[in-house]
């Protein structure tokens, strides 16, 4: 195998069973996805077979510290300090997306139910009930 050659998500999980590792359950859900020979891959599986290709790590642990990275990121160019906010919005999703065991529509229905009810039921009581005023105000 050359230098240059990227290694494919089926000689990944070949090399991997070969040396007898053990899969997470990241790369176990990708190669029931190649078993069953996806025609339209997800945007979720289509993150980790990158990861894998990339050789990012799919272990959970990992995969949350990418996505608390992307969020910093993302609150930096919301600020101003550095980078664009549109494209570490897209940072963030990717890293979610590869975090999270649900694609993208699952994830959006969880949210729009979220606001539904945040929408409708009494604030929450305590701390998190009071008025926060905005930054640098007096």
């Amino acid at each position: 195998m050359s230098e240059d050659h990227v290694e494919t998500l089926e000689e990944f999980v070949e090399r991997r069973r070969c040396a007898h590792l053990s899969y997470d359950e990241t790369e176990q859900e990708l190669f029931d996805a190649l078993k069953k020979n996806e025609q339209l891959k997800t945007l979720r599986l289509r993150i980790l077979e990158m990861m894998v290709k990339r050789g990012w790590s799919t272990h959970w642990i990992h995969r949350s510290a990418y996505l608390h990275l992307e969020a910093a990121e993302l609150a930096e160019a919301v600020r101003g300090k550095r980078g664009d906010p549109l494209a570490e919005s897209g940072d963030v999703l990717i890293t979610l997306l590869a975090l999270s065991g649900h694609g993208l529509p699952e994830i959006i229905a969880a949210a729009e139910d979220k606001l539904r009810s945040l929408e409708t039921c009494p604030p929450y009581k305590g701390r998190g009930a009071q008025r926060l005023r905005p930054p640098f105000a007096r």
